[in-house]
C-alpha cells in the first residue's frame, strides 16, 4: 500500500469520526421527571403526634388523611406520599432505556376515643 492510500484512509476515518461526534449530541435523549403524590411529612412534624393528641390537633399539624380505616375496634389514619422518577436515555433510534424508581412513605396515627395511642411510619 503505497503512502498515500493510507493517508487518505487515515483522513477518511478522521472524517468519520468527527461526524459522528457531532451528531451525538445532538441525537443523545436524557429526560428526567419526577412527580409526587399526598402529603409530604416531615420527621420533625410526626413526632409531634403523641399519645393523647386530640383528632382535631392531629389535622390541623398534618392534614387531612388519605385514607381511614378500623384496626382492632381503633380508628387508623393513613397519609401517604409516593414520588416517581422516571428517566429516558439514549440515542434516538438506536437505543433507548428507561430507568423508573418509586419511594413511597406511609406513616399511621391510630386513636382510640378520638385520642392518638400509637404512630410509625413505614
Amino acid at each position: 500500500m503505497k503512502k498515500t492510500e493510507i493517508m487518505n484512509i487515515v483522513a477518511a476515518l478522521t472524517i468519520v469520526l468527527v461526524v459522528m461526534a457531532a451528531f451525538t449530541g445532538c441525537v443523545a435523549v436524557n429526560d428526567t421527571r419526577t412527580t409526587a403524590s399526598g402529603t409530604s411529612i416531615s420527621a420533625e412534624v410526626f413526632a409531634q403526634i403523641t399519645p393523647g393528641l386530640p383528632q382535631d390537633q392531629v389535622v390541623a399539624k398534618l392534614g387531612d388523611p388519605s385514607e381511614k380505616t378500623t384496626q382492632d375496634g381503633n380508628q387508623l389514619w393513613i397519609w401517604r406520599y409516593r414520588v416517581t422518577q422516571a428517566t429516558n436515555k439514549g440515542f434516538i433510534f438506536v437505543f433507548l432505556s428507561q430507568d423508573r424508581s418509586t419511594h413511597v412513605t406511609v406513616h399511621y396515627v391510630e386513636f382510640k376515643d378520638g385520642a392518638v395511642i400509637k404512630t410509625w411510619m413505614e
